[in-house]
């Protein structure tokens, strides 16, 4: 399994790399999986010099910036309405499924997957309700960026502990059952897969947004 290099980072690099960096969207727009209508590319400019942007750099390629992309939908769509840290939490779900076998290699493929074919049985249940998928809150939509940045580029602590799987409050799916509850974060629950026949979950602790980041993210 693929695995990030480690490595310290200090407080006046990541200053320097992340909120001088600059992320444009293009003016044209195209059509991408689902029915879904995404802008093209996004440009990341500059990248940080750090272990995290090297390794990421590295397993991505000349597709970085497509992947980029999706995993900022996936939090501008499962968290636009969540607190900063439900939506770093939504990042950290997908990122550990990037991570896990039994998930896609890329995380364009974590997000849409189960969005095409017959069936449609989406992982997230935005990309396949048939609706445009243009974010339309610039504010949320820049935020959404901005974590997307955060997580990709720079260390951080996963605030969901390693989950894979969360649900919205207010739903009760027969798959929770069968996995371990780690902790509630706004209005999701977060789940992992069992370890062992006594791992009958409950909640963990909570991380502040501040203590996820190695670098206070604006709120």
């Amino acid at each position: 399994m693929r695995r990030w290099t480690r490595q310290a980072l200090s407080c006046a690099a990541i200053a320097a790399g992340l909120w001088s960096a600059v992320i444009f969207l293009p003016q044209q727009w195209v059509a991408a999986p689902a029915a879904t209508v995404l802008p093209s590319t996004l440009a990341l400019s500059p990248l940080p010099d750090s272990a995290r942007s090297r390794a990421t750099t590295a397993m991505f390629g000349p597709n970085l910036s497509r992947q980029f992309e999706c995993l900022a939908l996936n939090i501008y769509w499962e968290a636009k309405s969540e607190p900063m840290i439900g939506k770093v939490a939504v990042a950290a779900v997908t990122l550990n499924r990037l991570f896990h076998p039994e998930f896609p290699d890329t995380i364009c493929g974590v997000v849409w997957q189960g969005a095409s074919g017959s069936t449609r049985s989406c992982q997230f249940s935005w990309a396949c309700d048939r609706r445009s998928n243009t974010p339309r809150d610039p504010a949320a939509w820049q935020q959404a960026r901005e974590i997307a940045y955060q997580m990709l580029f720079f260390e951080h602590h996963d605030p969901t502990h390693g989950a894979l799987y969360f649900h919205a409050t207010y739903v009760k799916p027969q798959w929770a059952r069968s996995m371990v509850r780690v902790t509630r974060i706004g209005r999701h629950i977060f789940y992992r897969e069992p370890m062992s026949a006594e791992d009958d979950g409950g909640d963990g602790l909570h991380l502040s947004v501040n203590e996820v980041f190695t670098e206070p993210v604006p709120s």
